[in-house]
């Protein structure tokens, strides 16, 4: 074979050799593009969840606007098998109340707190609330009145041994929710205060 033949056949094989490894460059190419979009893709998955995982739990807040109430209550309430607690604190003319151990899905272990565990789905969400808590202690707390366990009944405008007259008054988070508080369903960290003074 010819000198000038065999260079041209080397060089014709010279050049689709050189095709072959630049069409493996590119695809390597693609699937480093592919592969590190894929990654970046993950990266943001996984940070997203951790950002949507840190943000607080909705609270109740309060949305009465003037003459038409709306309960403050926002969230849907505990289910079987949250254990939540809030924290209570019962005061009468000055003087703090212990409260009672209590039995229910919603009581009391005589230790300041609000226990919340449904055990089943009858004392779940709205029934929850703070209405079946003073009901397992066997006390009367309403707008206008309150009797603890064993303890004499004070109504609006009773006098409290200082001589000034009393009103009931019931704050969750220190928003006062007295004229509807029996309905408000409890929150896990929810700070109950109800007082007569």
């Amino acid at each position: 074979m010819p000198k000038s033949k065999k260079r041209e056949r080397d060089g014709a094989d010279k050049t689709v050799i050189r095709e072959v490894r630049r069409s493996k460059r590119r695809r390597r190419s693609v699937r480093s593009i592919m592969f590190t979009g894929i990654a970046v893709m993950i990266a943001i998955l996984v940070i997203a969840s951790f950002v949507v995982t840190a943000l607080p739990a909705p609270t109740p807040s309060n949305t009465n606007t003037g003459d038409d109430w709306t309960d403050i209550s926002t969230t849907v309430g505990a289910q079987v098998g949250n254990h939540w607690h809030a924290p209570v604190s019962v005061e009468i003319c000055d003087t703090q109340i212990m409260l009672p151990k209590s039995d229910g899905d919603v009581h009391s272990h005589g230790d300041g707190s609000i226990h919340i565990h449904p055990t089943v789905s009858a004392t779940t969400g709205s029934n929850a609330n703070l209405g079946s808590f003073f009901d397992s202690l066997g006390m009367i707390v309403k707008y206008d009145k309150i009797q603890p366990p064993g303890d004499k009944l004070y109504t609006n405008g009773t006098q409290c041994p200082d001589g000034e007259a009393g009103d009931v008054q019931v704050l969750v988070n220190n928003e006062d929710i007295t004229d509807t508080f029996t309905n408000y369903v409890l929150n896990d960290g929810d700070r109950v205060i109800v007082f007569f003074k």
